[in-house]
């Protein structure tokens, strides 16, 4: 009888192993996306930036050209076009502004 006690406790303690061993690789896989989201949206701006002047004139409804950038990259605005920049570089910036469809989301 005190086997069976004895491989049950192991049997036990195997499977909460097993279980946190889950658990840390979830939370290092996800440390490691976030890391690569963070530089993607860094890769992002500088992107968009470098197409557009610099010359921080405020047309488009913002401060400066940086946070132009940034509202692409966050998606916190709706695209407004950099009345400072030629139609095909407007082009650019509006493909690199695309933002992944949600699923459930209006098709609007």
């Amino acid at each position: 009888m005190e086997v069976i006690g004895t491989l049950t406790f192991y049997a036990v303690v195997f499977i909460v192993f097993i279980a946190f061993m889950g658990v840390v690789v979830c939370a290092v896989m996800a440390f490691m996306a976030s890391r690569q989201i963070k530089r993607d949206a860094e890769e992002t701006r500088r992107r968009i930036l470098s197409v557009l002047p610099g010359e921080d004139c405020g047309m488009c409804g913002f401060g400066c050209c940086k946070g132009y950038a940034v509202s692409a990259v966050k998606g916190t605005e709706d695209f407004r076009q950099c009345p400072k920049v030629s139609e095909g570089l407007n082009r650019r910036l509006s493909l690199m502004w695309i933002r992944p469809k949600v699923h459930g989301a209006d098709e609007t």
